[in-house]
């Protein structure tokens, strides 16, 4: 395993945290979400399709601004956390760095990225990927993403953030930043 270097970490950390293990959680993964050139409106994403269903009530039009059109972005790093223990996501929320939110448009890329739940960097094997996104009216929510192989789609929910706050130990928490691995 390579460790970066303290001058590394600190030129990393300037744009994105870095996440180390704690007592909640173990850094499992990480990707890059690719830089993007094309305009992205979440409408044009977030509703249900062959592959993609929104669970019922989630709200997906009430709670994030869909409307909202997103030019370009750089490329980003993500990790992936493994949870060692139940816990609410408050709770969760505490240990992350303070930019932890994630944006709709890279959640849809990384969906994106695996098709069909092929094997890849979200989860597919039934346990949930949680992310956390700020809404249209600047309100936390927990966004759910789990394959479904029963029905052949990524599933989607969408919740408060005290709404369903408990996860079970082995859920995947997905967050803008990068890990020593």
């Amino acid at each position: 395993m390579i460790i970066p270097s303290p001058h590394d970490l600190v030129n990393v950390s300037s744009c994105h945290p870095v996440l180390v293990e704690t007592s909640l959680y173990k850094p499992v993964g990480s990707t890059i979400v690719p830089a993007r050139t094309e305009p992205f409106k979440a409408s044009d994403f977030y509703w249900t399709r062959s592959g993609l269903y929104l669970g019922d009530g989630s709200n997906f039009e009430d709670s994030l601004d869909l409307d909202k059109i997103v030019d370009s972005a750089p490329e980003r790093p993500y990790v992936a956390l493994l949870l060692k223990m139940n816990v609410y996501n408050k709770e969760i929320r505490k240990e992350l760095a303070e930019n932890h939110l994630s944006a709709p448009e890279d959640i849809a890329a990384l969906i994106k990225a695996q098709p069909a739940g092929k094997f890849g960097f979200l989860l597919s094997n039934r346990r949930l990927n949680i992310f956390f996104v700020r809404g249209k009216y600047g309100e936390i929510f927990v966004m759910r993403v789990e394959w479904s192989s029963c029905y052949h789609e990524w599933i989607l929910g969408l919740s408060k953030l005290d709404q369903f706050g408990y996860l079970d130990a082995g859920r995947q928490i997905i967050c803008p930043g990068t890990a020593v691995l």
